[in-house]
């Protein structure tokens, strides 16, 4: 029992979830303001985010078993190997998407009616290698349903900052996109073999990795857009900088030519930044509620 489980859980990368996780706590706290954190709603939000992406992982390991099987990289994943087998990733895939839904619906009548197109949008990225190179921006609008859902999870109306959840939105759209496309350099070859659109398949390596870069530093503009249609305090600009920073020594440790550190700019690196940048910021965000009540 416990060899499936920890198959199954390589099978969805389940660590990964660190990736989104963070923005989506952090749409829920800012939505919160100075009002006491409603512990139900949070434990839902985590369990909406934990089961949606789980289901969006399932379904991207199917679809993708044909090309899993040639890709010499990914010889070793579990239901390539059968350690998983396809009927047991369908069962996760549908027990998930279940688990999703009934969330939503527990939170509120807003959240459980947009379900769909969220769901629509964390699995459907899956195919979108199969006709466009912007693949990697459809894999950062899944996740952009992070802050979104979260805020959502508390107030459906937005108010009183109502661009604070989109450029949240933004910000991890190019966030992810970036390094889905650094991440997608080690298969260029590969995907321009069998037909699979991506950028570095498309435009070559290093214009990729300029590509990447560009959507970073739109993900930073937008991250710095928010201070000035909400209430932010000094450390959000700490916090700015700090995932600016990482962001640029994630550029660092690849390059054209050397692809070998990917996997520490793609696992390593962005779990540090969703982590400390989403950390700080909900510190600066319980600071500046603390001095709205005291005021």
């Amino acid at each position: 029992m416990s060899n499936s489980l920890s198959a199954l859980a390589r099978l969805v990368r389940l660590e990964h979830t660190i990736f989104a996780l963070p923005f989506a706590l952090l749409g829920f706290f800012w939505a919160h303001g100075s009002h006491l954190v409603e512990w139900r709603k949070l434990a839902l939000v985590l369990a909406a985010m934990v089961t949606a992406r789980t289901a969006a992982m399932a379904f991207n390991r199917l679809v993708d078993l044909r090309y899993d099987r040639k890709n010499p990289r990914t010889k070793k994943w579990p239901l390539v190997t059968g350690e998983v087998t396809v009927a047991g990733a369908w069962t996760l895939f549908a027990v998930s998407a279940a688990g999703f839904f009934a969330s939503a619906l527990f939170l509120n009548e807003t959240t459980f009616l947009l379900s769909p197109i969220a769901f629509f949008l964390v699995t459907g990225y899956s195919l979108t290698k199969r006709f466009t190179s912007m693949c990697h921006i459809a894999v950062g609008l899944a996740l952009a349903c992070a802050p979104v859902g979260g805020w959502l999870a508390v107030n459906p109306t937005f108010d009183p900052f109502p661009w604070v959840p989109f450029l949240l939105a933004a910000a991890v759209t190019f966030w992810v996109a970036g390094f889905d496309v650094i991440y997608a350099c080690q298969d260029a070859l590969f995907d321009r073999w069998n037909k699979l659109h991506s950028i570095p398949a498309g435009r070559g390596v290093h214009r990729a990795l300029d590509i990447a870069r560009g959507f970073h530093v739109a993900a930073a503009l937008a991250l710095a857009a928010v201070p000035f249609v909400s209430e932010a305090g000094w450390l959000f600009w700490v916090a700015w900088a700090v995932a600016s920073v990482m962001l640029v020594y994630e550029h660092s440790l690849v390059s054209g030519g050397d692809l070998s550190k990917v996997d520490a700019a793609f696992f390593t690196v962005n779990g540090v930044v969703s982590i400390v940048f989403c950390a700080m910021v909900a510190v600066d965000r319980l600071l500046n509620s603390v001095a709205v009540v005291s005021g």
